[in-house]
C-alpha cells in the first residue's frame, strides 16, 4: 500500500510539475523570510551588546557578579556551609551562568585590628595600624613580587606569613620581616602573630581582579587561602566577617534565546546563596543589563517583524493561490478517485505528504538563504545599495529554526486544508459546484472589503489624532516608542483598497463594453466580454498583484521614513560635528 501510494505521489507531482515547482520556491521563500528575522535581531543584539559593554566598561564589567557573606556579630561561621557555599559558587554556578568569565577571586577576611609590633625597637609602636587579615584567590598570578618572598602556605606554624601591596606598606611604615600580634575581639582573648615576608604590586590595576579598588586594600595583609582556613577557621575557630566572590562574565557571545533563561537562574540564586549558607547575598549583578538587552531585542524583533509581517503574509497567499490552482486543476480527479472507492483519508495523506515533502526541501534550504537575507540587511544602506560596513555576527539560532518550521507548518496547512474540502466531494458534488461558477467570492458576499475599509479608515483616524505615538517619560529622542499597528494601517489600506476596487472591476468591464461595443474592433470587444464574465478566476492573480505594488511602494516609503528620521534624530541629538569648550586655567601667584 505504501509503494504504490509513493509511486501516485510522484506521479502527480510530475504531471503538476511547474505548480509544485513555483509552490515549492514559495515554501523556500516563505521560510528565508521567517528565519532571517530572528537571525538578523540576534546579530544586531550581538552588536548592540558589544557596544553597550564598552560604554559600560568605565566601571565594573557589564557582566559582574559579586556575591557577599556579611556575617552578623560574633557568631561562629558554620564551617561545613561555608565549604558547600564556596564549591556551588566555583564548580556550579559557572555551568547554571553558561558564559566564560574574564577575571574570578574569591576573598575572606577577619574582623580588622589594631596591630602592635612583637618587637617595638624594631618597628614604630608609636603609629597606630588598623589592618585586615585577608586571604584573595589567584594573587600570585595578579601580581608582581617587588621586595621579599611569597607567603607560605602556613598550615603548621604558629606565625603567619603575609605579603602587603607596595604601597600599603608605605603608608603604614611597615618594612619586610617585621612582626604584628593580631588582636581578636569579640571575646575569644586570642592573639594572632603575623609576620610580613614581602611587598608586590598590580600586574595591571585596571584588571576586573581589583573590582574593590585598590585603596580598600592599603589596609590589608594578605595570607595564603590555606592558611586562612587551617590556622584561623579551623584550628583557632575565628568566625569570618566578610567573604565575598566575584565574577566578570563575557557576555558578548550572549543570543536572544539565552536571555531569559539566564534572567531567572539570576533571580533564583539569591535564594539559592541565602539557603547555603545564612547572610550571603547578591550584591553586584547583570540582571539589569539582560533585562536592558531583553527590552533592546524584544523591541527590535517587534518592528521586524511588524515591518514584515504584510510581506510574509503576501508569500503565504502566494502558496495558497498557487496550492489552490493546482488542486483546482486536479479537482476532477480527486472527485473521480472519491467516486471509485479512494477514502476521504487516502486524498487527503497524499496531499499531506506532498506538503511535508515540500517542506522538508524548504526547511533545510530556506534558512541558508534567511541567512544571505540577514547579511544583506546589516550591509544595506538602502534599495540594492550596499555599503562598506563592518557584517553583523549572523548565526542560525534556536529561534530561527523555530520560525522556519512555523513557516512550514502554515504552509502545509494552507495547502492541505483545501484538499480537505475537495476529498470530500463527490463527481456530483463537482458537477453542481461547476454550474454554479458564477457565484461571488465569500468576502464579496460578506462585504470584507468594506469592514476593511473600515478599519484601515479608523487607523488613519487615530494616526491624525496622534493617539499611535506613544512617549515614556524620560525617555531621551532617540527612543521613541511607535505603536505597531501604524506599519499595519498603510499595508491594511492597500488590502481593503484592492478589494474594493476588484468588486467595482466587473461592472467597469461591463461599462467598458456597453460604451464601446459600436466602435471597438473585434478582438478588444472579445477581450472585455470574457474578463467581465469571468473576472472571478483573475481575482487572486490580481490582488497578488496589488499587494506586490502595493506593499512594495509602501517599504520602499516606510524604509525612507525610518532612515531619514533616524539621521535627523542624530543631527538633533548632536548638532555639529565639534564642539570646542573654553576650559579656564589658572594659578593663584
Amino acid at each position: 500500500m505504501g509503494v504504490p501510494l509513493l509511486r501516485f505521489l510522484f506521479r502527480k507531482m510530475w504531471n503538476t510539475r511547474w505548480l509544485t515547482l513555483s509552490t515549492m520556491a514559495g515554501l523556500i521563500i516563505a521560510v528565508a523570510f521567517a528565519t532571517s528575522i530572528p537571525m538578523y535581531a540576534d546579530g544586531a543584539l550581538k552588536r548592540v551588546v558589544a557596544e553597550s559593554l564598552q560604554e559600560r566598561s568605565a566601571g565594573l564589567p557589564a557582566g559582574s557578579l559579586l556575591m557577599r557573606y556579611q556575617s552578623s556579630g560574633a557568631e561562629k561561621t558554620d564551617l561545613q556551609s561555608l565549604g558547600e557555599l564556596e564549591r556551588f559558587i566555583k564548580t556550579e554556578l559557572p555551568r547554571r551562568i553558561g558564559f566564560p568569565y574574564q577575571s574570578f577571586v574569591g576573598s575572606l577576611s577577619i574582623r580588622g585590628s589594631e596591630v602592635v609590633p612583637v618587637d617595638p625597637s624594631k618597628v614604630d609602636a608609636s603609629r597606630m595600624r588598623q589592618l585586615t587579615l585577608m586571604s584573595m584567590s589567584g594573587l600570585e598570578k595578579q601580581t608582581e613580587l617587588m621586595q621579599g618572598r611569597w607567603f607560605g602556605s602556613g598550615e603548621g606554624g604558629e606565625v603567619l606569613e603575609a605579603v602587603m601591596l607596595e604601597e600599603a606598606m608605605f603608608r603604614n611604615d611597615i618594612r619586610i620581616g617585621d612582626e604584628f600580634d593580631y588582636p581578636v575581639y569579640g571575646g575569644l582573648n586570642i592573639t594572632v602573630k603575623v609576620k610580613v615576608v614581602g611587598a608586590v604590586k598590580p600586574l595591571k590595576d585596571t584588571d576586573p581582579y581589583w573590582y574593590q579598588g585598590l585603596e580598600s586594600l592599603m589596609g590589608t595583609l594578605q595570607i595564603s587561602e590555606a592558611a586562612f582556613k587551617k590556622q584561623l577557621l579551623e584550628k583557632r575557630g575565628i568566625p569570618v566577617n566578610n567573604a565575598s566572590w566575584y565574577y566578570a562574565f563575557d557576555l558578548r557571545e550572549i543570543k536572544t534565546s539565552q536571555l531569559s533563561p539566564l534572567g531567572r537562574t539570576l533571580d533564583r540564586l539569591n535564594i539559592e546563596l541565602y539557603q547555603l549558607l545564612k547572610d550571603t547575598r547578591i550584591e553586584i549583578s547583570f540582571a539589569d543589563t539582560l533585562a536592558d538587552f531583553k527590552r533592546q531585542s524584544l523591541q527590535l524583533q517587534t518592528l521586524l517583524f511588524t515591518l514584515a509581517a504584510p510581506m510574509i503574509a503576501m508569500v503565504f497567499y502566494y502558496i495558497a493561490m498557487n496550492a489552490r490552482q493546482s488542486l483546482e486543476k486536479q479537482r476532477s480527479d480527486i472527485a473521480v478517485l472519491r467516486s471509485r472507492g479512494a477514502g476521504t483519508r487516502q486524498i487527503i495523506l497524499i496531499y499531506t505528504l506532498e506538503g511535508l515533502l515540500l517542506g522538508l526541501i524548504a526547511i533545510a534550504t530556506g534558512p541558508f538563504l534567511g541567512w544571505f537575507m540577514a547579511k544583506s540587511i546589516g550591509s544595506a544602506n538602502g534599495f540594492l545599495a550596499f555599503v562598506d560596513r563592518k557584517a553583523i555576527p549572523v548565526g542560525f539560532s534556536t529561534e530561527a529554526i523555530v520560525a522556519g518550521l512555523a513557516a512550514v507548518l502554515l504552509a502545509v496547512l494552507s495547502t492541505v486544508v483545501p484538499a480537505v474540502v475537495y476529498a470530500r466531494q463527490s463527481i456530483v458534488g463537482y458537477k453542481q459546484q461547476l454550474a454554479r461558477s458564477d457565484r461571488r467570492p465569500f468576502w464579496q458576499r460578506w462585504f470584507l472589503d468594506a469592514a476593511l475599509l473600515g478599519l484601515a479608515g479608523y487607523g488613519w483616524y487615530m494616526f491624525n489624532e496622534r493617539q499611535m505615538l506613544t512617549f515614556r517619560t524620560g525617555m531621551t529622542t532617540d527612543q521613541l516608542n511607535v505603536n505597531p499597528f501604524l506599519f499595519f494601517v498603510p499595508a491594511l489600506s492597500i488590502f481593503a483598497l484592492g478589494l474594493f476596487f476588484l468588486r467595482v472591476f466587473p461592472l467597469l468591464l461591463k461599462l467598458f463594453n456597453r460604451i464601446g461595443k459600436r466602435f471597438l474592433p473585434v478582438p478588444l470587444f472579445l477581450t472585455l466580454t470574457q474578463l467581465s464574465r469571468s473576472s472571478k478566476a483573475y481575482y487572486p492573480l490580481m490582488i497578488l498583484l496589488i499587494l506586490t505594488l502595493g506593499l512594495g511602494v509602501y517599504n520602499a516609503s516606510a524604509a525612507r521614513t525610518i532612515d531619514l528620521n533616524s539621521t535627523e534624530r542624530t543631527l538633533y541629538r548632536y548638532g555639529s560635528d565639534v564642539i570646542i569648550q573654553t576650559v579656564w586655567e589658572g594659578r593663584a601667584e
